[in-house]
């Protein structure tokens, strides 16, 4: 199964990035992109998470490892922006 790597600096206000790996953790699927720790405040209150908790849908990227997840996922420049990956 992917794995999606996520690493950010201390101050979430910066820039870290996100990226798939393969089962393998070496093997680049999709990435880097650039990306924060730090949800958008008002994005997040008006879906219903003012204080960006990390367990709610549009919070801040939680810390930690998760183990297992079933998802689908659609990576876009409108979702991730730019970065030297996608640029071309």
């Amino acid at each position: 199964m992917p794995i999606i790597v996520v690493q950010l600096p201390a101050d979430r206000t910066q820039k870290g990035t996100l990226s798939l790996v393969a089962a393998d953790g070496a093997t680049l699927l999709a990435g880097p992109f650039q990306t924060y720790g730090k949800a958008d405040g008002q994005t997040a209150a008006a879906n219903g998470n003012p204080t960006r908790n990390t367990l709610l849908p549009f919070g801040d990227t939680p810390l930690g490892t998760l183990l297992k997840a079933f998802f689908k996922v659609h990576f876009t420049e409108a979702t991730c922006g730019l970065s030297p990956g996608n640029l071309t």
